[in-house]
């Protein structure tokens, strides 16, 4: 091969050398600028709150407006509860805490106590019941028919078993908190075992996420 030639190779070589950079370094960018939607997100096409009417602790009505403009932990108990509401109360206490230590507004994050147990669990028992935990939080119920529709809408499920001879009775119920968005739209579910620390972190990641994408 004589000078002229090799010249040339050297030349086409190094062209598509360049070229390949340069597409490597456009694509690198357009990555870097896409953010990937966190683990478990329900992307892109989130569940809505159904349209149901409760009523929280102060006997005021609770619709799914007012889940709106902020965004809400949600969780399905009774107060009768001997170890997983308290629990995972508590939980969400110390998860509210560390989100607001980590910049979350307080009036932008709000906790939720659904009971579906609305025969003993009146407003006055759910407002002293959800203020033993956390004063900010809110507990709500409604009627039975409220509670079945809202319960299988989101893959929540509860059973109220039969009174005993002292008309005492059991509630069974799932353990999950769900976690909606500023526009009442179901984002994430967490299952157990549940941890403050891990709760805060998703939660952030999925806000920074949905702030990013309508930005």
């Amino acid at each position: 091969m004589n000078n002229q030639r090799l010249l040339i190779v050297l030349a086409v070589l190094i062209g598509i050398a360049s070229i390949s950079a340069g597409v490597g370094s456009y694509l690198a960018q357009q990555t870097a600028g896409t953010a990937q939607p966190p683990a478990g997100l329900m992307w892109p096409n989130p569940k809505p709150f159904p349209e149901v009417t409760l009523y929280d602790h102060n006997g005021d009505k609770l619709t799914t407006a007012d889940l709106c403009g902020q965004w809400s932990l949600v969780f399905f108990g009774f107060t009768h509860c001997p170890d997983i509401c308290p629990t995972t109360m508590s939980v969400l206490n110390r998860a509210e805490q560390q989100a607001t230590e980590r910049g979350v507004p307080n009036d932008q994050l709000r906790v939720v106590f659904i009971s579906v147990d609305p025969k003993r669990d009146t407003p006055a028992k759910l407002k002293d019941y959800v203020n033993y935990f956390n004063q900010d939080f809110i507990g709500a119920s409604g009627k039975r028919e409220v509670l079945d529709k809202l319960t299988r809408s989101l893959g929540a499920v509860y059973h109220v078993g039969e009174p005993d001879a002292d008309g005492e009775y059991a509630v069974d119920h799932s353990a999950s908190i769900f976690l909606f968005g500023p526009q009442a739209r179901l984002l994430k579910v967490f299952t157990t075992p549940h941890e403050a620390g891990n709760i805060t972190e998703q939660l952030l990641a999925i806000r920074d996420f949905i702030n990013q994408q309508n930005s």
